[in-house]
């Protein structure tokens, strides 16, 4: 629900409480209001509590950001939670980095121009599939790529001897295909002199035969697309979160010999008449009465990285802030993950820079946007919300990591094209919130800490 909309709703319950207390108070006592009384109890009264209500919240609220612009992120867990949330990667920058391409299959565009353009359009917006119904047989919302072609998978699969996988996961491979074969043409040149090491994130859900089976298929979908199968590589990512993986990648890219391309790929669907089915049984699937449940959606997103100090001249990695989860009044005003751009932007220099976009895998839950939209405004006020603001999840239903890379992407293009900066922010997932900088290479390298 819109925000001002529950402002305004609960102004006027204020008033109707205190109106109702007052009528039942005279009443009570049988006495006949003057006009003091009118104003007292009509207007005073409720004033009264509206404007300490107000003052009670900026307080928070400047409490919030004194100690987001301190630096530090404190969340407030129980002691239960703390052995948990310990091992979590706190305000960890990273600049090592350098993005080369992006690619991606999403529900409204091939690619990030295509994606960007329909954000621009106002047509990035999710729809009703006929294709996938409830249990009542009307047609959901879903995020579906049109025209996806599963025909080389499947061809591929029984050249193999396998069986045919369900049909989400035969779209998923057909959409992760797509992206490698794209970013693997797009640097064919270099293939006498770099390796290329693919790195998938996979859905947690699958099993370990089907992420196996996947991970061959990407790989012989970048050898397809033109790679030397003795300059190819699997890198093996120990989670499936993006943060995780770009925080590994950038280890190992900050050494000296390290002329490696690193192709950085997440992959999901759960298009399909049994994906839906499953996510009705397991109480998951948005609807009526489950406004926090998931869309279904698919996609697949792409990052082709390399060590920054080799291509100076692409769009770099400025910061990476990341940030254990979020206390409920750090969730509600924002606090936590403008903290973290906060720190990410102070790290690509000073004067911070003024991104001109703001890209986020956040979905349609309204804590999560309520969440993005405070942290916007209080980051980037001069950022219109409408067209400088790309919600990836929201426009195109769940799809795990794949709406995490996919914002990147959005980030990276909208920094190329405009050699200008990107923010790209992540907190769809309450183990993994960060805030990604992307733009140009900083005259002054920054510091690692």
């Amino acid at each position: 629900m819109n925000i001002w909309l529950k402002r305004s709703l609960a102004t006027v319950g204020v008033f109707a409480a205190c109106w109702l207390c007052a009528v039942w108070y005279w009443r009570a006592t049988t006495r006949l209001p003057d006009s003091g009384d009118l104003a007292l109890g009509l207007l005073g009264a409720p004033l009264a509590l509206l404007t300490g209500w107000w003052v009670a919240r900026q307080g928070m609220a400047f409490a919030a950001t004194a100690r987001s612009r301190s630096g530090a992120v404190v969340p407030s867990v129980s002691p239960d939670a703390a052995a948990a949330t310990a091992a979590m990667p706190v305000a960890a920058p990273t600049a090592q980095l350098a993005v080369l391409a992006a690619a991606l299959r999403m529900p409204h565009g091939d690619s990030a121009a295509e994606l960007a353009s329909a954000f621009e359009a106002g047509s990035a917006r999710l729809e009703l599939d006929p294709e996938l119904t409830d249990a009542q047989g009307f047609p959901i919302l879903a995020g579906r790529v049109r025209e996806t072609d599963t025909g080389a998978v499947k061809a591929w699969l029984t050249s193999q001897g396998a069986a045919l996988p369900a049909p989400h996961l035969l779209r998923a491979m057909a959409l992760g295909g797509a992206v490698v074969a794209q970013l693997a043409q797009a640097t064919r040149v270099q293939a006498a002199e770099c390796v290329l090491q693919v790195a998938p994130l996979l859905p947690p859900t699958w099993s370990d035969a089907q992420r196996e089976q996947a991970a061959r298929w990407l790989l012989y979908a970048t050898h397809g697309a033109g790679w030397p199968q003795d300059r190819l590589s699997l890198r093996t990512v120990g989670s499936a979160a993006p943060f995780d993986a770009l925080q590994d990648i950038a280890r190992h890219a900050s050494a000296p010999a390290a002329p490696d391309l690193f192709l950085l790929l997440a992959l999901d669907s759960s298009i399909s008449e049994g994906a839906v089915a499953q996510m009705m049984s397991d109480g998951t699937l948005f609807g009526r009465r489950q406004p926090n449940g998931r869309i279904p959606g698919e996609g697949a997103a792409g990052l082709l990285l390399q060590r920054a100090a080799a291509a100076p001249e692409a769009v770099q990695i400025l910061a990476l802030q990341a940030g254990v989860p979020a206390s409920p009044a750090e969730s509600a005003d924002g606090a936590g993950l403008a903290g973290l751009a906060r720190a990410a932007l102070a790290i690509a220099g000073t004067p911070p820079p003024q991104p001109l976009f703001i890209a986020a895998d956040t979905d349609h839950r309204s804590s999560a946007m309520m969440e993005l939209m405070q942290s916007a405004g209080s980051v980037l006020p001069q950022i219109d919300h409408g067209s400088q603001l790309g919600c990836i999840g929201a426009a195109c239903g769940h799809s795990g990591s794949v709406a995490s890379l996919a914002a990147a992407a959005l980030a990276w293009h909208h920094a190329a094209a405009s050699e200008g900066h990107a923010l790209c922010f992540s907190n769809n997932d309450e183990q993994q919130r960060y805030a990604l900088l992307l733009g140009p290479a900083a005259a002054v390298a920054p510091t690692l800490t």
